[in-house]
């Protein structure tokens, strides 16, 4: 169960409205240990469950700028996975499992600065959004446990002679964790999801991530479907990215590369449906889903 909910302008002054509330297991992705020199035989698949909720309020601050506030509470916990013909968990990383087999609270606050001038909130052809913000949580105030994450995230698109045919769009984005040790599911993690969509979901763990992701948007066609606009997208695209367990550890020997491609079909003005295709040093990987990577 999953339900989202997002309104740019449902309350005075421009304030903008964000909810979700879950309940449900992913058993996608799988451990590989910590650090950028995990290996990908050590592969183990196991199921996360998230129950929670999240409410965001973004106030605009002047002109492009906002200020967000997010409250967010999520119990958490992993049991055994549903893949049968991979290693579990339980067997290959014991201690890890056991620790996080148990259900922990999250209570979490986010305080952020935005800038956003893109053109559009879910696909975007021009414009720039960024922001700085920090999450943090405390044992005070009912979480199992005390840290903060701190986040600088760019995202940047080009439109070519602002036809709307050629966009480039440029992904930029950096994390670290900071305070108690956290179970290996609510670390930073790098994968198809997250930034690398040559490799598996959950792919790399550490205290924190960079990720640089680069695409070229370009529309073959474009035309009218009931209501909406119908269009085809093919997104030639290259993904760099790694985790590290601080600032300091910062190596560009450990960047892993992954270019690929990607096939879109978009309903205008907000549904895309993508088949991404990537290769590198994981091997290949074919992701089907839902919305813009970023």
């Amino acid at each position: 169960f999953l339900f989202t909910y997002f309104a740019p302008d449902i309350l005075p002054g421009g304030l903008r409205l964000r909810t979700e509330a879950r309940d449900w297991v992913n058993g996608k992705p799988s451990f590989y240990g910590y650090g950028p020199d995990s290996s990908k035989n050590a592969k183990a698949n196991y199921a996360l469950r998230q129950r929670g909720e999240e409410i965001a309020v973004e106030a605009p601050i002047i002109k492009n700028f906002f200020v967000n506030f997010t409250h967010s509470y999520y119990v958490q916990s992993v049991s055994k996975g549903p893949i049968e013909d991979v290693r579990q968990m339980d067997g290959s990383f014991p201690a890890d499992f056991a620790a996080a087999s148990k259900n922990k609270d999250f209570l979490t606050h986010r305080l952020a600065l935005l800038y956003d001038d893109t053109d559009h909130p879910f696909l975007p052809k021009i414009g720039t959004y960024a922001s700085l913000s920090g999450d943090f949580s405390s044992k005070a105030f009912l979480s199992d446990y005390s840290y903060s994450l701190y986040t600088a995230e760019i995202k940047q698109y080009y439109n070519h002679q602002e036809e709307g045919r050629f966009v480039t769009a440029v992904h930029y984005l950096l994390q670290e964790q900071k305070g108690e040790a956290l179970p290996f599911y609510a670390l930073p993690q790098l994968g198809e999801s997250s930034g690398l969509r040559m490799a598996g979901e959950g792919r790399f763990t550490d205290r924190g991530r960079f990720v640089v992701n680069i695409e070229e948007r370009i529309t073959l066609s474009r035309s009218p479907f009931m209501k909406f606009i119908s269009e085809i997208e093919v997104a030639p695209f290259l993904d760099a990215g790694m985790v590290f367990s601080g600032l300091s550890k910062l190596n560009i020997d450990n960047l892993k590369w992954g270019p690929g491609v990607a096939l879109r079909l978009l309903i205008r003005p907000q549904v895309v449906a993508t088949a991404d295709f990537a290769f590198g040093s994981e091997g290949t990987n074919a992701i089907i889903s839902v919305g813009y990577p970023f």
